[in-house]
């Protein structure tokens, strides 16, 4: 005669799996949380590795770089030029803003002619990432993020062209230094850079405060080096993302090349 099972084993039977069934979710539930984990700490590692390498170049090509202490207005209106820690339209070279001129693409051709002839202005700065989806066009916004818009920075670039106001004027004096009076390159948008800078604190256990993006060393009056300093930090499900995960940043020192190169008055540039 075939024996059945009985309840009792039926019953041990049904514990032991769903005993193993607890034990798969779980494992399969941190899994799922460690993939993701790492996916974002990988996403905002190769965001700071863009955003550095092409700060880094730009400096690298420069022919001038502002002194600390200088100050520049990038525009008179518009949200994407707002000193929004400051507040107004001026600028300071400093921790949180870099700006400088680099060479024309091309030698020898008149700027007014080609805008290949012009120098090039660039600019970088921090700005609130609550200012920023808050005021962004349906081209430019970026997604609305509670846990972090008013905790970190996004950075943003400023370009335009450096070139003549008039047919009197040249943006570069006869000491080969820019004309301080040149004003042309005001005027443009900033455009987003990097997304969640972290500022100089623990924005999610300290007082909210700027970045720390840029060191300047100086020499005879003039920049001869500048060191990017960024940080990247999102909160995401419950934990705070760090590049880099220790303490410190990425950091690079760069000396432009293109320093101390004489600029002639008599140039393309200046036709």
């Amino acid at each position: 005669m075939k024996r059945g099972f009985t309840l009792i084993e039926i019953l041990v039977a049904l514990a032991i799996l769903a005993v193993l069934m607890l034990a798969f979710v779980r494992f399969f539930g941190s899994t799922l949380k460690a993939s993701s984990n790492l996916q974002v700490q990988n996403e905002l590692l190769s965001e700071a590795q863009v955003a550095h390498q092409l700060v880094a170049s730009r400096l690298k090509e420069a022919w001038y770089v502002w002194p600390p202490h200088s100050v520049l207005r990038l525009a008179n209106s518009g949200w994407t030029t707002q000193n929004t820690l400051d507040g107004g339209r001026d600028w300071t070279v400093g921790p949180k803003f870099l700006a400088m001129i680099l060479p024309p693409l091309k030698d020898g051709v008149s700027c007014t002619a080609d805008k290949a002839g012009c120098f090039r202005f660039f600019a970088y700065f921090p700005m609130k990432r609550g200012h920023y989806v808050t005021h962004a066009s349906a081209a430019e916004a970026l997604d609305l993020d509670s846990q972090n818009d008013g905790k970190v920075w996004v950075l943003m670039e400023y370009r335009s062209f450096y070139r003549k106001r008039g047919a009197a004027s040249c943006p570069v004096r006869a000491d080969g230094r820019p004309n301080p009076a040149e004003s042309a390159y005001r005027g443009k948008r900033g455009r987003l850079l990097v997304d969640y800078v972290q500022p100089l604190s623990d924005p999610w256990s300290n007082t909210y405060d700027y970045p720390g993006l840029f060191d300047f060393q100086t020499s005879g009056g003039g920049v001869a080096a500048v060191t990017v300093r960024l940080r990247l930090a999102r909160k995401a499900r419950g934990r705070v993302h760090r590049v880099p995960a220790q303490a410190g940043a990425l950091t690079l020192t760069v000396k432009p090349k293109n320093l101390g190169v004489v600029a002639r008055t008599d140039g393309a540039y200046c036709r």
